[in-house]
């Protein structure tokens, strides 16, 4: 029955021997559920026949309601799935996929992607995500008052072609230099979202190693993972792509997922994704699965700066009993202003979290202005 059979890959999942039905995925003492571990239960659960997605996991949070929500599938051969309703595309991939049209004349695959190249402002430097680009982004301009300029630092592994970073600090070291010929002086303004939170804080402590003067330090809910292994396979990541873009895996029947199915979704659906073309998204793909190793080995040295931290209240974080501001502590013990924010980890730059952040962001960034402005008058 569906249910044991859920039971058994909840149970492989999460590293226990076994796992009760009306046990909550999110809340079982010393081995919770998080985003990865749902990504690799759905693929599990698909190899096994059993079509569910990330939104299913999410709602249904026992086995039991799980699986009253769904039957066993006979295995089918490839091109004859069974029909089911496509899941919507993931907010963030939908901002991205907007904001690839909506770049102009602009390339929107340069490393130093100019969101607003204009202004007399100490620009923002956003860094990219976990995926490699900065593209999300894009929507934060109409927040910031217009001398500001903003900036998405891309990962040049991605878009360039370049080597893949040995670690987070190498990675950081190329971002100050790319910084420092489009802003030669401080303050400087960073702000990252995912693996860009971990970037920008690597590279604010570089720049005040060396010296200058770091502003603004936003962090859209990201956190260190120092020595926290992840287990998320490639499958994993075509699958969390696939709805990302609006597919189920299903679609697919049981054979292994390829970058050309990816590929082939975005061109059919006339995406301005597919844009970015098949050798830039297994590069993309690789990133992802390199920087969870970047991520472990990383340890965050002290910055002695203010950090505005972002937390999306509906994600949790490692230990579910640990609020994800303390996860810091261990690295951080300099003034850490939190802001919740009503959305999960993935759709933290949708419009509405957005329209939350965004004031925010630019009321730090007027009152460090009129602050430096006072220094500089005394």
């Amino acid at each position: 029955p569906a249910e044991a059979l859920l039971a058994g890959i909840v149970a492989e999942v999460l590293g226990v021997e076994s796992f009760g039905a009306e046990e909550n995925f999110f809340e079982a003492p010393g081995a919770s559920m998080d985003s990865l571990k749902s990504l690799r239960l759905v693929s599990l659960a698909r190899k096994a026949g059993l079509g569910i997605s990330i939104a299913d996991v999410f709602v249904h949070q026992t086995v039991r309601s799980l699986a009253a929500t769904l039957r066993p599938e006979p295995a089918q051969p490839d091109g004859d799935v069974p029909e089911r309703s496509a899941p919507a595309p993931r907010q963030s991939t939908q901002i991205m996929a907007d904001a690839i049209d909506g770049t102009g004349e602009a390339d929107p695959f340069a490393a130093m992607l100019a969101i607003r190249p204009t202004g007399s402002r100490p620009p923002v430097f956003c860094l990219h995500s976990g995926v490699g680009f900065a593209l999300s982004y894009m929507p934060l301009t109409r927040y910031l008052d217009p001398e500001y300029p903003v900036y998405g630092i891309q990962a040049p592994c991605v878009v360039e072609d370049a080597p893949l970073p040995a670690s987070i600090e190498e990675c950081a070291a190329e971002y100050v230099q790319m910084i420092k010929k489009v802003r030669p002086e401080g303050p400087y303004h960073l702000l990252g979202w995912s693996l860009g939170g971990l970037l920008a804080y690597e590279v604010a402590v570089q720049l005040r190693r060396a010296g200058d003067e770091v502003g603004l330090l936003a962090n859209l809910d990201s956190y260190p993972r120092t020595g926290v292994e992840d287990d998320r396979d490639e499958q994993s990541m075509f699958a969390w792509l696939l709805e990302g873009i609006g597919h189920h895996r299903s679609e697919y029947g049981d054979r292994d997922l390829v970058v050309g199915d990816i590929m082939d979704a975005l061109r059919r659906d006339n995406s301005p994704l597919a844009r970015m073309g098949e050798e830039r998204m297994k590069r993309m793909i690789a990133l992802m699965s390199h920087h969870q190793g970047l991520n472990t080995r990383y340890r965050p040295e002290e910055y002695d700066g203010t950090m505005q931290l972002f937390l999306a209240e509906r994600s949790g974080w490692g230990d579910t009993d640990t609020p994800k501001e303390e996860l810091w502590r261990p690295y951080f013990g300099g003034p850490l202003v939190t802001h919740g924010i009503d959305c999960d980890h993935d759709d933290i730059l949708s419009p509405g979290p957005l329209s939350k952040i965004g004031p925010i962001v630019a009321a730090e960034l007027d009152r460090l202005r009129q602050a430096r402005d006072g220094r500089d008058g005394s």
